[in-house]
């Protein structure tokens, strides 16, 4: 059996515009195996896949659909399910890495692979290694791939790179709890900790935060336009066509700790070129504008249902169009403020209908 090295794994729902760029770069730096879960998709991203495997037979995708029809809750950790099958079938890999298609793993000199990485591991006592996030600021163009320089901000999560093979107590999304103890390493090779039990206990400490050579760029808001399409999707749990677990689009003018990165332009040069060879090989680029297009329409859409959102959760809908080119009339806030007073007249009435009831009782 030929051992390989690292593959990453990722679940994708209607990501379509997004997955030739996601899958060339880890391709590019050196990951031997893509893998990809396709769930709860509408758009056109099994063409597009398709069309990579036809050249690359080490990108490979799975339908992942059937976990909707698990009974309970298990459709609420689809992706940890995802997660733990691929881990089942990875015997012949050194190590896995489970990232989001808004994530990419990257060395600040733009040139060391992942390859490179592990090898100058190879020797160290760790299960799993920690990189920080770096976030993204948005950006002006839309669909733009990796820019040359990147205004964004470190962040305490992350994404493991965990070695195999691998006895997991819990599978989680940041990083992995172990049967046994296991150390976990920051990519510096200093000892992850967390910031504490609960809730923050897969965050890195204030202590140990800081932007290291590797990280996981985390494209969080890219363009308004793309932004907005990612609030329509809404949640399967909320009957609310609204994502509302965002602050709004991009870093506030006034956020700390925003910084530059300054990729090297001969390294960058040259990554773009093969990422644009790579589209036209594969015949992507008509499957891929169709895919934007569909952003696109979906940007719109969100933009006509605001005023029937406004009249339901004003303030939420408020706070994650902040910074976005959306302008919130003053009609749709009047709009739910009628609404409101209009529903407090109700119970007014149906409270004194009661009461003149009972006193003629």
């Amino acid at each position: 059996m030929t051992i390989h090295n690292v593959k990453p794994v990722a679940v994708a729902k209607d990501e379509a515009p997004y997955l030739a760029d996601w899958v060339f770069h880890h391709l590019f730096f050196g990951f031997d195996k893509i893998e990809i879960y396709v769930n709860r998709t509408s758009d056109n991203s099994i063409e597009i896949l398709e069309e990579i495997k036809k050249t690359h037979p080490n990108v490979d995708y799975h339908l992942a659909d059937w976990i909707d029809f698990l009974p309970g809750d298990s459709r609420k950790h689809l992706q940890q399910i995802c997660y733990m099958h691929s881990v089942s079938q990875s015997a012949d890999f050194k190590y896995v890495m489970f990232l989001d298609i808004d994530e990419f793993w990257l060395c600040s000199d733009f040139k060391t692979t992942i390859n490179d990485f592990t090898r100058s591991m190879e020797n160290k006592s760790f299960g799993s290694i920690y990189f920080e996030w770096f976030n993204e600021d948005a950006v002006d163009v839309a669909f733009s791939p990796i820019l040359q320089t990147t205004r964004g901000k470190v962040d305490v999560l992350g994404k493991c790179l965990t070695r195999l093979p691998v006895s997991f107590k819990h599978v989680r999304l940041h990083v992995p709890k172990y049967e046994n103890e296991n150390a976990i390493l920051l990519a510096d090779e200093s000892t992850f900790r967390s910031q504490g039990p609960g809730r923050r206990n897969q965050d890195v400490h204030a202590s140990k935060s800081s932007l290291k050579d590797f990280f996981i760029l985390h494209r969080m808001y890219r363009s308004n336009a793309e932004y907005l399409s990612s609030l329509y999707r809404g949640n399967p749990q909320l009957n609310f066509p609204i994502k509302l677990n965002r602050d709004g689009f991009g870093f506030p003018g006034h956020e700390k700790n925003v910084v530059e990165i300054k990729f090297p332009i001969d390294e960058y040069t040259v990554y773009q070129n093969k990422r644009d060879d790579f589209i036209v090989q594969n015949n992507l680029t008509k499957p891929i504008v169709e895919s934007q297009n569909r952003i696109a329409a979906n940007a719109q859409r969100l933009i006509d249902i605001i005023p029937e959102c406004m009249a339901k959760k004003p303030n939420e809908v408020k706070n994650v169009l902040q910074r976005t080119n959306v302008v919130v009339s003053e009609k749709s806030e009047k709009k739910s403020l009628n609404k409101k007073m209009k529903s407090l007249r109700q119970v007014g009435t149906q409270l004194w209908k009661s009461l003149k009831s009972g006193i003629s009782c």
